[in-house]
């Protein structure tokens, strides 16, 4: 039993190290949480483009403001990182649209990968350029702005008794794949539990980042796919 045990010893220590390389490389901020984001309430549904229009082509039912976005009745510290709260969801809309516009300038290194940071209560949904990203609690296609998430989840700063979780990073492959040169649009829709939901946070980071690993490796694990299951004996080399 012993070797087992060793093996997926290894396997976690290897993931953690991977993850923490990658936070100690230099990552390229595309769009920050605090930038200034276009944003439309759930009270009707947006307009057919709104995740690929120009800014200049968004209807009169957005709105500019600075996010994160959400609200919280109970835990006032729970929107520490929402520039824009919403003082008026509870009760009225259970869906919040919101998006930020960003320009490539340059080419985008091979070895760069796309990461979307999110924090979050309860769902969302992110596309870039009106593709699937990824998606938590809600389904991949995009529901009706009356759609509530299918689960609950309390963010990073929620009330310590509902289990609050830390903000995730999601690994979404070779940036060079998705980020030619030009405008591009990160589009993001946030679900709340309930309407009468005592709280909602939207948190989003875009960024790119290079990866190496530490040391040479046929294949690369990222902390974010964890957990990684292994079936066959793994050689791990000194350091």
């Amino acid at each position: 039993m012993l070797k087992p045990l060793f093996v997926l010893t290894t396997v976690l220590v290897i993931a953690v190290l991977m993850e923490t390389e990658r936070t100690a490389s230099a990552a390229t901020s595309l769009v920050n949480h605090g930038d200034i984001w276009k944003c439309h309430k759930g009270t009707n549904a947006p307009q057919a483009d709104w995740k690929t229009a120009a800014d200049a082509g968004l209807d009169g039912t957005w709105a500019a403001g600075n996010g994160g976005f959400g609200y919280s009745t109970d835990n006032p510290g729970e929107t520490v990182d929402c520039q824009t709260v919403l003082s008026d969801m509870q009760n009225r809309y259970t869906t919040l649209y919101v998006r930020r516009q960003f320009i490539i300038t340059n080419t985008i290194a091979s070895d760069q990968h796309l990461m979307l940071r999110m924090d979050w209560d309860d769902g969302y949904i992110a596309w870039l350029d009106g593709n699937f990203l990824t998606n938590v609690n809600a389904s991949a296609a995009e529901p009706a702005s009356t759609a509530t998430s299918s689960a609950n989840h309390e963010s990073s700063h929620g009330n310590a008794n509902n289990s609050p979780q830390p903000a995730v990073t999601n690994d979404l492959g070779l940036a060079s794949a998705s980020l030619s040169m030009g405008t591009h649009t990160l589009a993001i829709m946030g679900l709340n539990v309930s309407s009468g939901s005592s709280d909602f946070i939207q948190v989003p980071d875009l960024y790119v980042d290079t990866y190496t690993p530490a040391v040479p490796s046929t294949n690369v694990w990222y902390a974010t796919n964890s957990p990684i299951v292994v079936n066959a004996t793994v050689n791990v080399g000194v350091g």
